[in-house]
């Protein structure tokens, strides 16, 4: 997994109610509570005027998508509610 720090990009899930159509969206580390299990704070940056900006606590961040989803299905939490993270794929 990559290293966690303060200022780094991810993607987290999103309402596409609130979030103009989309199921994700980009987000900010604004606090590391611990590097070696990746929890972090995130200033999300939605895409509408109601899902603008928001800040997630305690969110765990994933290698990808598709483990975030996985853990997520584990627990019966709606992804839009759920506090997780994945990093952006490499282009």
């Amino acid at each position: 997994m990559q290293v966690v720090s303060m200022g780094r990009i991810l993607i987290v899930p999103a309402d596409p109610t609130l979030n103009g159509g989309f199921d994700e969206a980009p987000g900010i580390i604004c606090g590391v509570h611990n590097t070696g299990e990746g929890i972090v704070n995130v200033r999300v940056l939605g895409n509408g005027v109601v899902f603008a900006s928001e800040v997630r606590a305690s969110v765990r961040v994933f290698d990808t998508r598709e483990q975030a989803l996985e853990f997520i299905d584990k627990t019966g939490i709606p992804a839009a509610g759920a506090m997780i993270a994945w990093w952006p794929p490499r282009v």
